[in-house]
């Protein structure tokens, strides 16, 4: 349970680096809406593991981890389009 929560701290602090390092407000728009939904997305995939398995403990845990991964995976994404979305408009 440490490790899921660590990943959703980890996921908002990216998150914030991600939307706050885009220049214009749509941009940062789209980055907030990208991040949330791929943390939905990978909230409901954990939770459908759980009913899946009929373990709902299990379901939690990857609930976190996987709701924290593919947040980070989003920012990750996010800050290389600003970084890109940069170069493009400085060169």
């Amino acid at each position: 349970m440490v490790s899921g929560a660590i990943s959703l701290i980890l996921c908002l602090i990216l998150g914030a680096v991600a939307v706050v390092g885009a220049r214009e407000i749509r941009w940062k728009i789209l980055n907030f809406l990208i991040l949330f939904v791929l943390m939905i997305l990978g909230l409901l995939l954990g939770y459908v593991v759980g009913l899946w398995t009929n373990d709902m403990a299990l379901g939690a845990h990857i609930t976190l981890l996987l709701g924290g991964a593919s947040g980070c995976l989003g920012a990750f994404l996010c800050i290389q389009w600003n970084k890109a979305r940069e170069r493009k408009g400085s060169a």
